[in-house]
């Protein structure tokens, strides 16, 4: 067959940090309206980082209820008081609209507060803010010294951000090598976002020796937790065999996932491939991209990536 020669388009950062946001956000929110629960003990113990179940249940169970400006209320007092996991959470009530009235500005200045105190998580939502001119004129070179407080500190989506500014040059002298660090930092920890950059930065010869083979092997590491871009660039790579053996059945699956997550690329690589495969090669490409999908139904890691198609150094 021709070879598939065609390739994602190159996003700018802001692009990609306003569409990575979003997905974040619905992601994360349950972190912010943790704050509704009872006060004393058990409000102490919301303002962990992580989430269980349970919480995340009683959590949902709130927002239907009235008792949303009351934890406002608490969140808003154990902010004030310096509580910098507080703050953070403020940050994403005034971000979300959630329970107080949205403001960029408000959510900006609480998130700068617990940033300053050295939270991780407030240190990348000021990046991101920064980048996105949300409550703030845009400040590429502010952004990129939050996002290395974050990274130093091993926050993988502070990582991949620095990673992906040293690589574009935008708010700092642009340098392969050291943002190919940063993004192989975030991908060991199982980064998806990272991965699949750091899929593309070693099919590029960008920071790294030029390698189809470790393309690939990120890529798929990628590509497995849903990732939509790494999707189809493994498409490629099994389509003409660059770094993974040739196979249009394994390509087809790959393509056929990505196309699903509202990739054009994915789609118009089907259209070109489907000449020049059997109907059984077909009909085994069907039945893995199902069962791909069945895999990973019930498992919450999975990423919905349909709005992280953009997404590339």
């Amino acid at each position: 067959m021709t070879a598939i020669t065609k390739r994602m388009e190159i996003p700018t950062n802001k692009q990609r940090i306003v569409v990575y946001m979003e997905f974040f956000m619905k992601r994360l929110v349950l972190i912010s309206l943790i704050l509704f629960l009872i006060a004393g003990e058990v409000l102490k113990e919301a303002y962990s980082e992580s989430l269980d179940s349970s919480r995340e249940t009683k959590t949902q169970e709130l927002l239907s209820s009235d008792k949303i400006k009351t934890g406002i209320e608490m969140l808003r007092k154990a902010a004030e008081e310096g509580d910098a996991v507080a703050q953070v959470n403020l940050g994403w009530a005034y971000l979300n609209g959630t329970g107080i009235e949205q403001s960029d500005k408000e959510a900006i200045k609480w998130f700068r507060k617990a940033a300053e105190r050295g939270n991780a998580i407030a240190q990348t939502n000021l990046g991101w803010m920064l980048i996105t001119a949300k409550g703030v004129p845009q400040d590429n070179k502010e952004a990129v010294k939050w996002f290395r407080k974050a990274a130093e500190q091993g926050n993988v989506n502070a990582q991949d951000d620095l990673g992906l500014m040293l690589i574009k040059g935008e708010g700092i002298s642009q340098d392969y090598e050291e943002g190919t660090q940063w993004l192989r930092k975030a991908a060991e920890q199982g980064f998806a976002n990272a991965q699949a950059d750091l899929g593309l930065m070693y099919f590029n010869g960008r920071g790294v020796e030029k390698s189809f083979t470790e393309a690939a092997k990120w890529f798929r590491k990628a590509a497995e937790q849903g990732n939509a871009v790494a999707q189809v660039n493994l498409g490629w790579r099994c389509a003409e065999g660059e770094g993974a053996p040739q196979d249009y059945t394994e390509a087809y699956k790959w393509f056929k996932l990505a196309a699903a997550q509202g990739i054009e690329a994915a789609a118009n690589a089907l259209k070109e491939m489907i000449p020049h495969m059997t109907p059984a090669q077909i009909a085994e490409g069907k039945r893995l991209s199902a069962a791909f999908v069945a895999s990973k139904s019930s498992s919450s890691d999975y990423m919905d990536t349909k709005a992280l198609k953009d997404r590339s150094p």
